[in-house]
């Protein structure tokens, strides 16, 4: 039987994001800022969007999806606030494995304090993506397909979903979208990205043992199998066609 869980900034994983801008490649986004963007912005200068989420709850304590479970669906809303001009192709993708989104330390050119990304604009898993188109009217705004990422990041990356939104072309006029940020807590629906997660948990293996035969041909036959004679250690018994069993 499959679960649906909803994972919000604020609720499991307090889920993190942020805004890396070509403009201003060494400066983090402001905490106080409620907005972030993707696309071409005035100027021109590129966007890129860092969101994160905790599947498993691990970071904070909190229950989350269980390990070995099997994403069914999964997909990310938010709050558009500021519609593209035009539609725009775009791609999600996971950051390499190793990184997590830090809203505190990452700039265009930096990962982490003193560490930059290999390719300035953030370090991501070209294997596995899923498109996007920038939306052309505001409110709410979904991404569905995400089951592929998700199941890698709960596999492969102790649940660790980190995802980067960008243009697939990021050069020409200005054209881009504004989505609320996790620190936007108020207003109807809720602003807050949020992750939807459809997965069915691992079910638990049994294991079978044979029952012991009444005849002695289907002892003898059963004499190469392991769980069976498992049942039998400690018995000095030898039994062949030739022994006699008892009524």
């Amino acid at each position: 039987m499959s679960s649906t869980l909803s994972i919000a900034p604020r609720g499991l994983g307090e889920g993190r994001d942020t805004q890396l801008s070509l403009s201003s490649p060494d400066s983090v986004i402001s905490p106080s800022a409620t907005s972030m963007s993707v696309g071409r912005i005035a100027g021109p200068s590129t966007a890129r969007i860092l969101v994160g989420f905790d599947l498993t709850g691990e970071r904070y304590g909190i229950s989350g999806i269980p390990e070995g479970a099997t994403i069914l669906s999964a997909s990310l809303t938010m709050l558009c606030s500021t519609a593209a001009a035009s539609s725009a192709a775009g791609t999600v993708y996971q950051l390499e494995p190793s990184v997590a989104v830090d809203p505190d330390v990452q700039t265009w050119n930096t990962q982490e304090t003193g560490v930059p990304w290999l390719s300035a604009g953030g370090d991501y898993d070209r294997n596995e993506s899923v498109a996007f188109a920038l939306p052309i009217v505001t409110g709410l705004f979904e991404i569905d397909g995400l089951e592929t990422l998700v199941q890698a990041a709960l596999d492969e990356n102790g649940g660790d979903l980190a995802l980067l939104l960008r243009l697939n072309s990021e050069s020409g006029s200005a054209n881009f979208a504004a989505f609320r940020r996790c620190n936007h807590t108020f207003g109807s629906p809720d602003p807050r990205p949020t992750l939807t997660v459809e997965y069915e948990p691992r079910i638990a293996s049994t294991t079978t043992v044979s029952a012991a035969p009444s005849d002695s041909r289907a002892i003898a036959a059963l004499a190469g199998d392991p769980l069976w004679r498992a049942d039998l250690l400690g018995s000095s018994a030898i039994v062949s066609d030739d022994t006699p069993v008892d009524p």
